[in-house]
């Protein structure tokens, strides 16, 4: 049986993934998701993670479903 419960950092995971298979460079993302790189970084790395409402731009910039984005690989 599969765990579908998103992990302490599956979904900063996900942005990585999901970010590097568009082949945006942090910098690039964190543009056009109108955050720092710095914030990339932390929610890439499960310092923090993103608003819900941050989260849909994300999905939107990287051509995803929202499903996607909160299931763990």
């Amino acid at each position: 049986m599969t765990n579908h419960h998103l992990s302490s950092n599956a979904l900063g995971q996900n942005i990585l993934s999901f970010r590097k298979a568009k082949k945006y460079s942090r910098e690039t993302f964190a543009e056009l998701t109108g955050v720092s790189s710095r914030m990339v970084y932390d929610w890439e790395n499960g310092v923090s993670k993103p608003s819900l409402d941050r989260i849909v731009v994300i999905a939107v910039v990287l051509e995803v479903t929202l499903d996607s984005m909160f299931t763990v690989r």
